[in-house]
């Protein structure tokens, strides 16, 4: 995360989780459509949203044609 400097965050749990984690989201609302227009232009993001929030992320990132990676702390 370090070296993307685009990151958003989707909720205020999200916006909660990327603070304690140190990380303080430029973005904070149209999040998702933000990183959509800054992708379309060649700008990577990051993106911190809840479980609940993912699959309409996903979704919009797909119908876009953008290519995304999910990381999940659950995962690990």
């Amino acid at each position: 995360l370090a070296k993307d400097r685009h990151i958003g965050a989707i909720g205020i749990e999200a916006l909660a989780a990327a603070r304690r984690a140190g990380i303080e989201p430029g973005y904070l609302f149209g999040v998702s459509e933000t990183a959509i227009e800054g992708a379309r232009c060649g700008l990577s993001y990051t993106i911190v949203c809840t479980s609940d929030a993912t699959s309409g992320l996903v979704k919009k990132l797909q119908e876009n044609g953008l290519d995304y990676k999910i990381i999940s702390p659950a995962a690990k």
